[in-house]
C-alpha cells in the first residue's frame, strides 16, 4: 500500500493539523509517512496546501505532484489543485463551500463538512470530519488511532476537545456511509 494524499484550503481551516494528525494515524498504524505543508504568506485567507505520503514500505520523497486522494476544503484550493490527482483518484470536496464540476477518471464524493462541523457546534472542526470521511472512502487508515493521534500532535491544552474533534472524525465517516459511496 502506498498513498500520496493533498489537503488543500485556505488559511484558518485547519490544512496543516489535519496533516499532522493524518501523519500521526498512519505512525500509530505502524506505518511509513512523510508530511509537508506550505503555505501563502497571508495570515488569514491564503492558501494552504499539507501533502502526506503514506505507505507500508520506506516513503522516498514527501513531494507530491499527482495524488491519489484530494481533500479540497475551499473553492480556490478547488480551482487550483482539481488536476492534480491521477487517473482513478479519489477527490474528496468540502461541499459546504464548494462547487466542484465533474473531474475525468477520478471518484468525487461530496462531504458537506463545513455545515457538518457546524450542527456538532464548532465550525472549526470541518477539517476533522474530512478526515473521517477520507479513511472511510479510502479504506487505508483506521479511524481507531484519532485518539492517541490527536493526544500526540494537538498541545496538552487542547486535549479537552479531543472527544468533540473524535466525533466529527466519526460524522464524517457515517456521511459516507450514507451517501452510499
Amino acid at each position: 500500500m502506498h498513498q500520496e494524499i493533498i489537503l488543500a484550503g485556505t488559511g484558518g481551516q485547519g490544512i496543516q493539523s489535519a496533516g499532522q494528525v493524518l501523519a500521526q494515524v498512519a505512525l500509530e498504524q505502524g506505518l511509513d509517512v512523510s508530511e509537508v505543508s506550505q503555505y501563502s504568506p497571508e495570515v488569514r485567507g491564503g492558501w494552504v496546501l499539507s501533502t502526506v505520503v503514506v505507505s507500508d514500505r520506506r516513503v522516498g520523497s514527501p513531494i507530491v505532484q499527482m495524488a491519489d486522494c484530494l481533500l479540497l476544503m475551499s473553492q480556490r484550493a478547488a480551482d487550483d489543485n482539481k488536476g492534480r490527482v491521477r487517473p482513478g483518484g479519489l477527490v474528496l470536496v468540502n461541499s459546504s463551500l464548494v462547487e466542484l464540476p465533474p473531474i475525468p477518471e477520478a471518484r468525487v464524493v461530496a462531504v458537506p463538512a463545513t455545515e457538518m462541523a457546524v450542527e456538532l457546534g464548532v465550525q472549526q472542526i470541518a477539517n476533522m470530519v474530512m478526515l473521517g470521511a477520507y479513511c472511510k472512502c479510502a479504506g487505508t487508515l483506521d479511524i481507531v488511532y484519532f485518539d492517541q493521534a490527536l493526544q500526540t500532535v494537538l498541545p496538552e491544552r487542547h486535549h479537552r476537545h479531543i472527544p468533540l474533534n473524535l466525533q466529527a472524525v466519526q460524522a464524517g465517516v457515517e456521511v459516507v456511509i450514507a451517501s452510499g459511496e
